[in-house]
């Protein structure tokens, strides 16, 4: 048992000789309230970590996945991997290297999941684009076909117009010629 003018310790115990010292010295505060945050953690982490640790393999790479820490858990316990007032055991410290990698390794898988999808989704628009622009040279080779069409008919009906036009004027010709016959010929008589 040692003594001094703050604590008195006693093997794994500390006693404090005064209740000031919890409320006074923010230091010793700040340390408890850490303290307290990763005792709760480890009761509440205790039983994941012990169905992780007796999962089918030895092998820290191939314990089973399901028990380990993800997402706020994983927040919450990561700082103390780096916390130097905080002690993890060798298990706690795999537990959470483990769901690091675990978190990192889904994150791959699902930025190339992304990339994959970017890349087909590129190809579908290359594609896409490709036929669009197919259907806009066959939609402007038909409407120049329209046009020529079009222009055909045109001189085609004034063709017509001017047939017919001269045939009737040859008519015409040919009536007055023929009226102008009969008529002489009805004067010689």
């Amino acid at each position: 048992r040692r003594s001094s003018d703050l604590v008195i310790t006693s093997g794994e115990y500390v006693e404090l000789i005064h209740d000031a010292l919890l409320t006074r010295w923010t230091l010793m505060e700040q340390w408890l309230k850490s303290k307290r945050r990763f005792k709760l953690w480890q009761q509440e982490v205790e039983t994941r970590l012990t169905q992780w640790t007796a999962s089918n393999s030895t092998a820290v790479a191939k314990k089973d996945s399901e028990e380990l820490l993800r997402g706020r858990d994983l927040d919450r316990a990561e700082p103390w991997l780096t916390d130097a007032g905080i002690q993890l055991s060798t298990r706690e410290r795999d537990f959470i290297l483990a769901g690091v990698k675990l978190r990192e390794t889904e994150n791959h898988e699902r930025e190339s999941a992304r990339q994959r999808e970017l890349a087909i989704l590129g190809q579908k628009a290359e594609a896409e684009e490709k036929l669009a622009r197919e259907l806009i040279e066959r939609l402007a080779e038909r409407e120049k076909a329209t046009r020529r069409v079009r222009i055909s008919l045109y001189v085609s009906l004034a063709a017509l117009l001017l047939t017919t036009g001269a045939a009737l004027w040859s008519l015409y010709e040919t009536s007055i010629a023929n009226a102008r016959r009969l008529s002489a010929t009805a004067r010689d008589y």
